[in-house]
């Protein structure tokens, strides 16, 4: 494959080609980052009044900061490394894993703000953009299980560190990782076997 078009068939998949993203996953960037700025940018753009477009501003920024630091907050994982029951369908994570057979309805104030702002910026907007802040909204979520997943997997392997003897090791594999069977050089037979 020739460089131009590995370039594009970057460019037209999920992979972030040329974006410095800090050290972020593209799901990060995609669920999260990007739906924030375009919240945003609806906001300032679709919102004519100043007073309500500075309350919504507000309430998006109280937002953010809770999604990005006072949700992982509330997750909890015992020492053996299994979830800690919570009545709030969007922290229990034994619900999201199967592990649980319960039926949770319950979802804390913090976590419904989220299905409330969208309610209240769709009082603000045209109903054309409805199906947008809707896939916004569908995103946010996915980031937020994203966001689990990632806090109980690091607290895992964790405690698997903590459980290794001198003579064990661990090995971390990316399962979405690919494996292309290349080699960098050409064997001999390769060369050899090679005519004209």
């Amino acid at each position: 494959m020739h460089r131009t078009a590995f370039i594009i068939r970057l460019q037209c998949s999920k992979f972030v080609y040329q974006d410095d993203l800090g050290g972020l996953c593209s799901e990060c960037n995609e669920c999260e980052y990007e739906i924030f700025a375009s919240i945003n940018t609806i906001i300032t753009t679709h919102v004519e009044d100043e007073s309500s477009k500075e309350e919504l501003t507000q309430k998006l920024n109280i937002l953010r900061r809770y999604m990005r630091r006072e949700y992982i907050k509330d997750l909890k994982i015992t020492s053996s490394g299994t979830p800690v029951h919570k009545s709030c369908i969007c922290h229990y994570l034994s619900h999201s894993f199967g592990i649980c057979n319960l039926q949770h309805f319950k979802i804390c104030n913090d976590c419904v703000e989220l299905f409330h702002f969208f309610d209240l910026i769709k009082n603000y907007v045209d109903g054309e953009l409805y199906e947008l802040l809707d896939d916004y909204l569908k995103k946010l979520i996915l980031w937020l299980g994203h966001h689990a997943r990632k806090f109980y997997l690091n607290t895992y392997v964790q405690v698997n560190l903590d459980e290794l003897d001198e003579d064990e090791a661990v090995i971390i594999v990316n399962y979405k990782m690919r494996i292309l069977l290349h080699t960098a050089r050409e064997t001999k037979s390769q060369f050899f076997g090679k005519r004209g």
